[in-house]
């Protein structure tokens, strides 16, 4: 392609609507299902459970599960839950990602703590059928239960929206990399070339808050992220033996096996 063919698709490419951020997607669609799994448990009780996993729908509850429903205060049971989401958001709002990683990692350090107290199945009917708990304070640690239960997962869905977004700058990279070599006949010896003709400015590592490693040869190039964990394996990804972690764009393209 001509240089105006290559910087026409990359503006094209950089045109597309953005992922929506995590964030605003836990903010209201996290909410709403939690609610909702409220209220079948309101309604159902605790074998609503069979339901997320493809089971069928559970009949009435038996007297016993009914007195443990009849204990509950649903207030403090949402109350509670929306405390949970509220910190997951205000996390995931961090726009700088080892800020970020940050506060997950202390929301994480809390499910665990919370697990080891009452999050079993057989510890969560034995705390809310024990007679001298308040309603509010079954109401708190049912909304706990629910809230984590269905929560946890998706903090992990952050780590794929990161790798998800890297593999998006290095692409924008390749369109103004592959840009340069049409006007030059080669690639550049620094990424820093690119900028501002090629592209408005070159993106640091998502990972690691450097620049992107980079490294110009004969007749291409590699570039490449350090990827989730960190550290910088030369390039290789999951397909290489050994496999690694870093998130690359490699040209020439290797071969196909």
């Amino acid at each position: 392609m001509t240089t105006k063919q290559v910087l026409d698709r990359g503006k094209e490419l950089r045109a597309l609507p953005p992922m929506p951020a995590m964030a605003e997607k836990t903010e209201l669609a996290e909410r709403c299902f939690f609610l909702d799994c409220v209220q079948l448990t309101r309604r159902y009780g605790f074998g609503f459970l069979t339901v997320l996993g493809g089971g069928p729908l559970p009949k009435k509850p038996g007297p016993e599960l009914m007195k443990v429903l009849e204990r509950i205060d649903w207030e403090s049971a949402l109350r509670s839950g929306n405390r949970w989401y509220d910190r997951q958001v205000a996390a995931l709002r961090h726009k700088d990602r080892a800020n970020r990683q940050k506060q997950i990692a202390k929301i994480e350090e809390d499910f665990r703590a919370w697990k080891t107290q009452v999050l079993e199945p057989t510890n969560v009917l034995k705390f809310l059928l024990e007679r001298e708990r308040r309603a509010k304070e079954v109401g708190k640690a049912f909304g706990d239960f629910i809230a984590l239960v269905m929560s946890e997962p998706d903090l992990k869905v952050q780590t794929a929206y990161d790798r998800l977004e890297q593999n998006q700058r290095n692409l924008y990279l390749a369109f103004a990399l592959a840009a340069y070599r049409s006007d030059m006949g080669r690639y550049p010896a620094k990424l820093d070339e690119l900028a501002p003709k090629y592209i408005d400015e070159v993106p640091d590592d998502l990972f690691s808050g450097k620049a992107l490693v980079y490294r110009a040869t004969g007749n291409g190039y590699l570039l490449y992220s350090v990827g989730l964990n960190g550290k910088d394996e030369g390039g290789r990804g999951p397909d290489d033996d050994p496999p690694g972690d870093d998130l690359r764009v490699r040209m020439p393209a290797p071969k196909l096996k």
